[in-house]
């Protein structure tokens, strides 16, 4: 007999949908997330709402402060360069690993999935092309075979997920990075996994440097009008 799977938990399915939502930028950055008002959107009580902010804090996409709410997170230029640090001390290390145990899977699923971004850019379908951008990277994660470095760099994606998204409506940026890919994964094929990370690292700077850049186009600047704005627009979220 097959195992029946088990559904997901109203709070799980809550947290899925907010987590997509700050991804997917259907909220922008620093707004302000009212428990009765997400709660009235997904026809849900605040008490699954309210565990599902609790389990965005601990991934770093909500920030809950005390007396005032709970907010979509906001970095500031050296939250965001320490934030590319972590990703790539993580992404180098997995990088090691993965190449020590699994080089040829390595290459292989890298490649594949720079094929997948560059028609996805032909397209130019970006939502697809983001999806395999992340993909990519979680290639390494899946390959090293270190649960502890999985779960480490499941704590930093998210963020680093939502701030992709939002550099994705300029065109010649993405590009840029889809060359940095290229290039990494050229270097790996080479078994010159340390001109790879040099690679790695102009990646990301290249993303922190677009960030400080345009970092107030993502924020919002008035956070009292934008919960008076949402509420009049009553938007639906769907679980």
């Amino acid at each position: 007999m097959k195992a029946l799977k088990r559904s997901k938990s109203l709070t799980a399915r809550t947290v899925e949908t907010l987590r997509n939502a700050i991804i997917n930028e259907d909220f922008m950055l620093g707004e302000p997330l009212s428990e009765t008002l997400l709660a009235e959107s997904l026809g849900i009580s605040k008490s699954p709402v309210r565990e599902a902010l609790a389990q965005l804090k601990a991934e770093g996409l909500v920030t809950i402060i005390p007396q005032k709410g709970t907010f979509v997170f906001t970095l500031t230029p050296k939250e965001q360069t320490e934030l590319s640090q972590m990703r790539f001390i993580l992404e180098s290390a997995a990088l090691d690993l993965a190449y020590e145990l699994n080089r040829d899977k390595l290459i292989s699923t890298l490649k594949d999935n720079l094929d997948a971004m560059k028609l996805q850019l032909e397209k130019d379908d970006l939502d697809k092309y983001l999806v395999y951008d992340r993909s990519f990277h979680v290639v390494l994660f899946d390959l090293c075979d270190n649960s502890y470095l999985r779960d480490a760099y499941t704590q930093v994606s998210g963020k680093h997920a939502a701030l992709r998204l939002r550099s994705a409506k300029r065109p010649k940026h993405i590009e840029k990075t889809f060359q940095d890919h290229v290039r990494f994964v050229e270097c790996i094929e080479r078994g010159d996994l340390d001109e790879a990370k040099k690679e790695l690292r102009h990646h990301f700077s290249r993303f922190d440097d677009y960030y400080r850049e345009n970092m107030d186009k993502f924020a919002v600047s008035n956070a009292s009008s934008t919960r008076k704005a949402r509420q009049q627009q009553n938007r639906k979220l769907k679980l």
